[in-house]
């Protein structure tokens, strides 16, 4: 549910359950008395299961980045931060991996021939079925999202689930999914997702500090497991008995 499309439901509701705290704060400034709940989707049962069931470990060799290719999601900082790290990356055995269905034709052959001619060890996929993908996401280190603002980004949560340690745009608030992983407890590095250097900084640090780095990702795979379809129903449900109890 955009922002937009929320507004234009204002006339008839005056208590709505948004996806989303960015969504949320959007609308709440427009229509500051209304009762506005925030909602995160939960993942699909068949892939909740399936991450469930991965065994973890530890030893993980991918850098990954799994985005649609177009301008807005910023995969090519990815591209250039991770070819700018090449000769490090392959001393310290990580591989960058790619994965992203081609929205921007254009947008996409020149992500691609950044990070192929960068980095010759970089693997790069089309669109993959959940299940190979999540196999792939079970061997990430870390999970980079470089879009500055997403509504939501559940790519981030299917790969925190696998045990991937999330890393976002430093105004994470901006990423939706960061609603569901934020706690008292770091669940999630930041970097500056326009700028290469910045996030090839971060990606070093966070690399290079293997206790951290499973620390955060364990925190995050709890939080992401924890919010199936289940509990979101059972929080919805509560949400709209509350309201309509209210009304």
């Amino acid at each position: 549910l955009a922002a937009g499309d929320a507004s234009r439901l204002v006339c008839c509701l005056h208590e709505v359950i948004l996806p989303t705290e960015t969504v949320f704060l959007r609308l709440k400034s427009l229509h500051p008395d209304m009762n506005v709940e925030v909602q995160v989707p939960p993942l699909r049962k068949d892939l909740h299961d399936r991450l469930r069931e991965l065994s973890v470990t530890n030893h993980r060799k991918y850098v990954t980045c799994c985005l649609r290719l177009v301008p807005a999601k910023n995969v090519h900082v990815y591209c250039e931060a991770l070819a700018s790290l090449s000769m490090w990356l392959d001393t310290n055995g990580f591989v960058p991996l790619l994965c992203g269905a081609t929205g921007d034709q254009n947008y996409a052959e020149k992500c691609r021939k950044i990070l192929r001619e960068g980095c010759k060890q970089a693997v790069i996929y089309d669109f993959l079925p959940a299940e190979e993908l999540a196999t792939l996401l079970q061997e990430t280190a870390i999970n980079i999202h470089t879009a500055p603002y997403e509504a939501y980004g559940m790519t981030i949560i299917e790969a925190a689930g696998a045990g991937a340690a999330p890393l976002v745009h430093y105004n994470w608030k901006d990423v939706g999914a960061t609603q569901l992983l934020a706690g008292q407890d770091q669940t999630f590095f930041c970097a500056d997702m326009e700028s290469p250097t910045d996030l090839a900084n971060q990606v070093k640090a966070v690399l290079g500090n293997k206790d951290q780095l499973q620390l955060v990702a364990t925190r995050a795979r709890q939080k992401a497991l924890g919010w199936g379809e289940a509990e979101f129903a059972s929080s919805l449900l509560s949400s709209v008995q509350s309201m309509l109890a209210g009304a």
